[in-house]
């Protein structure tokens, strides 16, 4: 009735063969983790909205992991913080554009929600 997306999975398939299998919904508690599968191993991150713990894990012959490296990151910020500054800083020094976010980057994001918007399916609850 809202037309809110209670839940949303995402598949991309990139032109190399990576595929990145996204999933996210308001309908139920979450850890908010996320892991990223690769060939050679996995990133852990603990809070995908505020990570305070990324780890690193070698996958063995057997088909099992080891962890090989951890980072912890303290915060000073929980929300857009880091992009406010960021915004400020290049309004002082009159650029029209940041350093850490291009705009072909935000074009590039922008077009491909777009895409996952005209091609999905939209199923209705039956609530």
């Amino acid at each position: 009735d809202t037309e809110v997306d209670r839940t949303t999975q995402i598949l991309l398939t990139y032109s190399n063969g990576i595929t990145a299998n996204l999933f996210t919904s308001i309908e139920g508690l979450s850890t908010k983790n996320a892991i990223i599968y690769g060939t050679d191993g996995m990133i852990k991150v603990d809070n995908v909205n505020n990570p305070m713990l990324v780890e690193i894990y070698k996958v063995n012959s057997n088909n099992t992991y080891t962890l090989t490296n951890q980072y912890e990151f303290s915060h000073t910020a929980n929300g857009y913080e880091y992009e406010f500054i960021d915004a400020i800083n290049d309004l002082k020094n009159h650029q029209i554009e940041s350093n850490s976010m291009l705009h072909s980057e935000s074009l590039k994001i922008m077009n491909l929600i777009e895409n996952i918007q005209e091609n999905s399916i939209k199923v209705k609850n039956s609530e």
